[in-house]
């Protein structure tokens, strides 16, 4: 039996995509987390703050309620690995859950919610030109991933509480890396 021990790649590709989000949003409004997010880190009139590996909210622990804290708690990075024919390569797809966040002291309007949608998915927009620009973000990546995906999939949550409002736009990372060769 060929075997060689396992050797993922996930926390050095998330530290390069940590990198290469901060390289992104560098003179920006927008703060890059690795990791959870609480609003007491945010600043600003409109807080910006794009999170990377983030499973939601916990419960009686991070704001704003309990009842969002439930409904968005998840995984941050889960991991499927396939080991291709008789060879001891393993091909390790992974997905990353990302948060994109707009926050405004305003109250609940049409044109407040609009502008934190747009916000909030235009900071993903932007990671996401970054990255795929050879010259400058895809350098990060050190080779890390094999293919990328930002925004596999997305879920925008609005909430309207005593703060302000807040737009939060979940979104995956999709990547594929070889874990054994």
């Amino acid at each position: 039996m060929l075997f060689r021990p396992y050797s993922s790649k996930v926390p050095d590709a998330l530290d390069a995509l940590f990198q290469a989000f901060t390289a992104a949003f560098t003179g920006t409004p927008v703060t890059v987390r690795d990791g959870p997010w609480t609003a007491a880190e945010s600043g600003g009139s409109i807080a910006q703050d794009v999170a990377i590996g983030w499973g939601g909210f916990y419960p009686g622990y991070q704001y704003p309620t309990r009842a969002l804290s439930e409904e968005m708690g998840d995984a941050a990075i889960t991991t499927i690995n396939t080991a291709h024919g008789y060879a001891p390569s393993q091909s390790e797809e992974s997905t990353i859950a990302c948060a994109s966040f707009a926050q405004s002291g305003l109250a609940a309007t049409p044109e407040t919610w609009s502008e934190l949608r747009h916000l909030a998915y235009g900071n993903i927009a932007a990671a996401s030109r970054y990255i795929a620009n050879p010259d400058l973000g895809a350098g990060f990546l050190h080779d890390t991933m094999e293919s990328l995906t930002i925004g596999e999939q997305t879920v925008c949550h609005q909430v309207s509480q005593r703060r302000g409002t807040l737009c939060i736009v979940t979104f995956s990372l999709g990547c594929t890396s070889t874990s054994q060769q």
